[in-house]
């Protein structure tokens, strides 16, 4: 920036007479005190503006939920960006480097994590970064804050007191033992149809329980009896299957046992 004086010049002139006037004219040059004006050339400014956070999902089982995210040359001069660097597993979608002009917008896909069954859980929250970095010095160089919220059942084998079981026993004395109580429970934030099984030598049954849906926070049961003609102890393995979008490894098996003590012949069914 420059400050320029300004010069005053004061010319006072006498009445015109013969040669050798003797009241010559006068000039007074003095610089002013009065304000100076400024002379002043703003550079030119950088400034990229994006969102500071961006909000995915991946599905386990199905698909990742990409965006878009758009950067936004708000400065006077042309920006180019060098790298679109993310963490925990994000990509970034882009032609690098890229030059913005004054005014332009861009748009570049991120695309979360895949959701990992058996690993990720309904429900959870995976989170990272993405740094923009620019060749210009005075660009913004804050940092997005990367979300990528998991949708999936959660599914477990849970007993009547709705701790989670992997085997169940059932016994009895001279008696066929009592029904055993099987619930299937989701934590998840998707729904899952269950489906059970049993090989065909299982001395086992599931009445008329086929097939149903649990919700999000919901629990569906049912019951397991003995089936035997002869023998008074067993053992077999009952497969809960699910579809949908489910996080867990399925089918999920429960080993099951009984034994009818008192008795050399059970006859259950």
């Amino acid at each position: 920036m420059r400050r320029t004086p300004i010069l005053t010049a004061m010319l006072w002139t006498a009445t015109a007479g013969a040669c050798g006037d003797e009241n010559p004219a006068i000039i007074d040059a003095t610089i002013a005190d009065g304000p100076a004006f400024d002379a002043a050339v703003d550079a030119p400014t950088v400034n990229l503006t994006y969102p500071t956070t961006l909000a995915l999902g991946a599905e386990c089982g199905g698909a990742t939920t990409s965006a878009d995210f758009m950067i936004e040359n708000a400065g006077s001069t042309a920006v180019t960006v060098t790298t679109l660097a993310a963490t925990a597993g994000f990509t970034v979608v882009a032609s690098l480097p890229m030059t913005l002009a004054a005014g332009q917008s861009v748009a570049v896909t991120v695309t979360p994590p895949a959701a990992v069954i058996g690993t990720d859980r309904g429900g959870t929250t995976v989170t990272g970064t993405l740094t923009v970095t620019t060749a210009e010095a005075g660009a913004l160089a804050t940092t997005v804050a990367l979300t990528s919220t998991i949708t999936g059942a959660n599914l477990e084998l849970v007993d009547g007191g709705g701790a989670a079981i992997s085997t169940l026993t059932m016994g009895g004395t001279s008696v066929c033992p009592a029904p055993g109580f099987v619930g299937i429970r989701n934590s998840g934030n998707a729904p899952a149809t269950i489906g059970v099984s049993v090989t065909s030598s299982s001395p086992f049954t599931f009445g008329s329980f086929a097939s149903d849906v649990v919700m999000p926070g919901g629990t569906i049961d049912h019951q397991l009896s003995v089936f035997t003609f002869g023998p008074c102890e067993g053992t077999g393995t009952v497969e809960y299957s699910a579809s949908g979008s489910v996080c867990t490894t399925t089918p999920a098996v429960l080993n099951v046992s009984y034994s009818i003590v008192g008795s050399s012949s059970c006859f259950c069914s």
